[in-house]
C-alpha cells in the first residue's frame, strides 16, 4: 500500500493505482447517507457522486444484520481518469466527533490488507489512517499496522 505523502487528488492521478482508500465511520443519516463531512471523506463524496449514498446503504444493511462495525466496504472498479479503480471505504471511527479508536484502525487494516490479497490489489492510495480527524499520531499507527516505508 502507498501512504500519501502528497495531496491525495494529486496522487490519484498516477493511473498504476488499483484502489483508492477513504477513511469513514460508522454514522448513517435518516436519508440512508453515510456521513462524509470532513476530511478525506468529504473530498470523496465530493469526487464520487453517491458513494455516501452507496455505502451507506450497504452499512446499513450490515448494521441491520447486527453488525456494528463495518471495517471494509468497496465499490467498483470505477472509471477514473481512464484508469479503472476499486474505491474502499476504510473504517476509523465510529462516531464522526469521536477520536479514532486504534483498535479500530488496525483491525479495518487487517481487513483492508486480505481485500487487497483477495482482488490482488498491488497499489493501493490511502491517506494516513486515524492521523487527520481521527487525531493518531503517524507513528503510532505505522507501528501498530505493521506499515514499512518504502
Amino acid at each position: 500500500m502507498i501512504i500519501s505523502q502528497k495531496p491525495y487528488w494529486d496522487e490519484a492521478k498516477d493511473p498504476s493505482y488499483d484502489a483508492f482508500v477513504c477513511t469513514t465511520n460508522n454514522i448513517i443519516r435518516l436519508n440512508g447517507t453515510l456521513v462524509m463531512g470532513a476530511g478525506i471523506a468529504k473530498a470523496f463524496k465530493e469526487e464520487f457522486k453517491y458513494i455516501d449514498y452507496t455505502w451507506g446503504k450497504i452499512i446499513q444493511t450490515r448494521k441491520e444484520g447486527g453488525t456494528d462495525d463495518h471495517h471494509v466496504v468497496i465499490s467498483g472498479p470505477v472509471n477514473y481518469l481512464h484508469n479503472h479503480v476499486y474505491l474502499i471505504g476504510l473504517q476509523t471511527k465510529r462516531l464522526w466527533s469521536d477520536p479514532s479508536p486504534m483498535e479500530l484502525v488496525v483491525e479495518s487494516c487487517e481487513k483492508l490488507s486480505n481485500l487487497a490479497d483477495t482482488l490482488s490489489l498491488h497499489k493501493i492510495l490511502m491517506s494516513k489512517p486515524g492521523c487527520g480527524m481521527g487525531g493518531l499520531k503517524w507513528a503510532d499507527v505505522k507501528k501498530e499496522i505493521g506499515f514499512l516505508d518504502e
